[in-house]
């Protein structure tokens, strides 16, 4: 199906009939239960998130993205946080982080330079978001099934900073 930025009016249900997942992005600190809760019911099928991100600006490049946090280490917080979340929600199928590797130094076509990658420009990993990665995906299929409480420790949220 069609991924939605947000569900401007009614006409976004329009054809979910045709559809096996209705995608959506969705830029909070958690996936919101009521937005996903509310596309299974007008469509009857599971949701996916299409984009989530947190940008830091303790180190790289100069714009924390569409979510912010203060650091590195609150950005694997933040990942951990969201990606538990959605593994418990019975109407999401998925969620997708966007994005793999930070923005160009000088701005992709509209601008953006954004430091919100699991790597930097040069393709180095971030090792605080990307072994909270490992941590959470190790544990998702036991936190789906019920076996193990979701990661529950909020991220401490910070003003966007776009250049």
């Amino acid at each position: 199906g069609t991924r939605w930025a947000w569900i401007a009016s009614d006409l976004c249900w329009e054809g979910s009939d045709q559809i096996d997942v209705f995608s959506i992005n969705c830029y909070q600190m958690v996936p919101d239960a009521a937005i996903i809760r509310e596309i299974a019911r007008h469509t009857g099928k599971p949701a996916m998130i299409g984009e989530f991100h947190w940008g830091a600006l303790d180190r790289g490049l100069p714009g924390n993205g569409l979510r912010g946090v203060p650091s590195q280490e609150q950005r694997g917080v933040a990942y951990r946080r969201y990606i538990e979340a959605a593994a418990v929600n019975p109407d999401l199928v998925g969620a997708h982080y966007f994005l793999l590797n930070d923005e160009a130094v000088l701005g992709r076509f509209d601008g953006e330079n954004w430091q919100i990658g699991l790597v930097d420009v040069c393709h180095l990993p971030y090792p605080e978001i990307t072994q909270a990665a490992r941590a959470s995906h190790e544990r998702l299929y036991a936190v789906r099934r019920g076996e193990v409480l979701p990661f529950a420790q909020d991220a401490i949220e910070v003003p966007r900073n776009v250049t």
